[in-house]
């Protein structure tokens, strides 16, 4: 899947959920995990300020 330099080469779908599971970027597999939102919400806060 290329579409542009900026691209990951491959993306992985869970056939039960319909998400995005994985991706490989460079010959290298990565697994996506989910961020607690309580994590979002204070990353976004310290970038604030």
């Amino acid at each position: 899947m290329k579409t542009g330099d900026e691209t990951f080469d491959d993306i992985y779908i869970s056939k039960k959920t319909g998400k995005v599971v994985g991706v490989m970027y460079e010959g290298m597999d990565y697994k996506l995990v989910p961020v607690k939102q309580e994590e979002k919400n204070e990353r976004s806060k310290a970038v604030r300020g």
